[in-house]
């Protein structure tokens, strides 16, 4: 059986997904893995918004802690090679997801998708 927080991590990691599936993204989970990428979004064509360009994204999903900045410079990095938009879902106070843009320095912007 699972434990705790790897279930509440796996909930959150399915509702963005589903999220960004009413978007009109082609979404999949990096199951267990430890990479920095949880979930990969890849536009469709016709229904995606076009906000990144049509270029894929690379989320790291965090139910209770923060992203650190090696993990921020890393994630930056891979999707640079990859030509790939770096973001963190994260709850706000209110329990509501939110998306950072993860900035080549490991800072974070959050941006509305």
């Amino acid at each position: 059986m699972p434990n705790k927080n790897y279930r509440r991590g796996y909930n959150f990691e399915r509702k963005v997904r589903q999220y960004l599936e009413t978007l009109g993204y082609f979404t999949m989970r990096s199951s267990g893995s430890h990479t920095p990428v949880d979930v990969i979004a890849l536009p469709r064509c016709s229904r995606a918004p076009d906000k990144f360009e049509g270029a894929p994204l690379l989320i790291q999903c965090k139910t209770d802690s923060a992203l650190s900045k090696k993990e921020s410079v890393e994630l930056y990095n891979l999707a640079l090679d990859l030509n790939s938009v770096p973001l963190m879902a994260s709850k706000n106070s209110r329990g509501h997801t939110v998306f950072s843009f993860i900035n080549y320095d490991g800072t974070k912007s959050e941006v509305e998708l």
